[in-house]
C-alpha cells in the first residue's frame, strides 16, 4: 500500500495518510507510528479507527500539537528527503508530500483533510470540525450569546473547540447541535441534520434582530454581532495564553458582512 508521508511529531512519531485506502471500510483516518503504538485515527472523530485501543495521554498531546502546527516547505522538503530512506526499510512504499499543496497559514490537520481527499474516493465533508485528540473531549469552554427566550427553547453559542475557523453552534430545543460558520453561510460537519425551514427562519430572524441597547456593547446592533464579538474575545484572544496543543484561532475581521444565512440550506 502507499501512503503519504505528512511529517514528525516532537516525539518521532510518524504522520501518514493512505492512497486509495481500502481498510477500515473506507473510514477517512490518517496513521500514527510512533515507538509504542502504531494506529489509525479516525478524521471524524477523535477515535482511534475500528479498535478499542487507546495511547497515553502524553502521545496524545504529542499528536495534537503537531496537528495544530503551521506547516511550512522547509519541513515538507525535510520529510520528502526521509522516504527514500524509509522505502529501504518500510514494507509500505512511502511518498512524500507535493509542495503545490501546502497553502498560507495551513495546518498540518488542514494538509492531510487535503492530501486525503486528494487521493482516496471516500472523502471528507468540505467543513470538517478538528476532533480533539489529545483527552477524546470535544470542547473546552462556551460562551452563550442567544439563550432560549429568542430560539423557541434553543440557543447560540461559540465554543472552544479545535476548529480555528470562526463558527457558533446552533444547540436546539431537542438538544441537536448545529455548527455554523459566521463568515460563509455553511455548515460546520459534523451535524445530525440540516435546519428544517422553521428552524432556520427562528435562526435568520434572531440573527438579523436588534440588540437590547440596555444590556449588550454600544457597538453591536444585532445577534450576529453579538456573537461575532464573542468569537474574538473568547476564542482569538485566548491565542495569547492557550496551551500549546491548541490551534491559534483566526480572527474575525470586524468589516466582515453578514452572510445571508436564509440560504444555509441551499
Amino acid at each position: 500500500m502507499e501512503r503519504k508521508i505528512i511529517g514528525t511529531t516532537k516525539k518521532k512519531a510518524l504522520i501518514t495518510v493512505c492512497v486509495n485506502c481500502e481498510e477500515f471500510s473506507h473510514i477517512p483516518h490518517f496513521n500514527c507510528k510512533g515507538k509504542k503504538y502504531y494506529e489509525a485515527f479516525s478524521l471524524l472523530s477523535a477515535k482511534i479507527v475500528d479498535s478499542p485501543a487507546n495511547i497515553e495521554l502524553s502521545d496524545r498531546t504529542d499528536i495534537e500539537e503537531f496537528l495544530n502546527k503551521i506547516v511550512t516547505i522547509k519541513d515538507i522538503q525535510k520529510i520528502n528527503k526521509m522516504c527514500k530512506k524509509l522505502n529501504k526499510k518500510q514494507k509500505y512504499k512511502y511518498e512524500g508530500t507535493d509542495i503545490s499543496d501546502i497553502q498560507d497559514n495551513m495546518t498540518y490537520w488542514e494538509l492531510i483533510i487535503k492530501i486525503w481527499n486528494k487521493y482516496n474516493k471516500e472523502k471528507t465533508p468540505k467543513n470538517l470540525c478538528k476532533p480533539y485528540y489529545r483527552n477524546l473531549t470535544e470542547y473546552i469552554d462556551s460562551a452563550c450569546f442567544g439563550i432560549e427566550k429568542h430560539l423557541e427553547g434553543g440557543r447560540c453559542y461559540t465554543i472552544q473547540d479545535q476548529e480555528r475557523t470562526p463558527h457558533f453552534i446552533y444547540e436546539l430545543n431537542t438538544g441537536e447541535k448545529i455548527g455554523i460558520l459566521f463568515e460563509k453561510a455553511e455548515y460546520l460537519y459534523p451535524i445530525p441534520r440540516k435546519l428544517t425551514q422553521h428552524e432556520l427562519d427562528v435562526l435568520v430572524n434572531f440573527l438579523i434582530k436588534p440588540v437590547d441597547k440596555e444590556y449588550k456593547r454600544k457597538y453591536i446592533s444585532n445577534g450576529w454581532e453579538d456573537g461575532v464579538w464573542l468569537w474574538n474575545y473568547q476564542n482569538y484572544d485566548f491565542n495569547n495564553y492557550s496551551p500549546k496543543y491548541f490551534p491559534k484561532y483566526k480572527k474575525i475581521d470586524e468589516n466582515t458582512p453578514m452572510p445571508d444565512y436564509s440560504k444555509l440550506n441551499d
